[in-house]
Parts: C-alpha cells; structure tokens; sequence
C-alpha cells in the first residue's frame, strides 16, 4: 500500500507538502513520510482521506 501512496502522489504532480495541504493537514509530512517508507502502518481512516484528494 505504502508504495501505491508515493506512486500516486508522484502521477499527480504532488509533493509531501502539497498532500499535507491537500488531505486538510489530516497528517503531517513527516508522518506521510512514514507511511510512504513502510516505517508506520497506514491507518484505514487516514488511507479514506488520500484516497479522495
């Protein structure tokens, strides 16, 4: 799941910053960060909002 989220977020021209802005600051970038390097488990409710930005 982790890479899907970066290899999304790269198709759409986003950086950290602008999902973090995007996605209503829901997450902060480092913890994007995180999910996206597999360190933290992406969370279900936070995967629903990334999902609709």
């Amino acid at each position: 799941m982790s890479n899907r989220l970066r290899s999304i977020r790269l198709a759409r021209g986003m950086s950290l910053d602008q999902l973090v802005k995007a996605s209503g600051r829901i997450v902060s970038k480092a913890m994007l960060s995180k999910y996206e390097n597999e360190l933290t488990k992406l969370p279900p409710r936070v995967a629903v909002v990334l999902a609709e930005v």
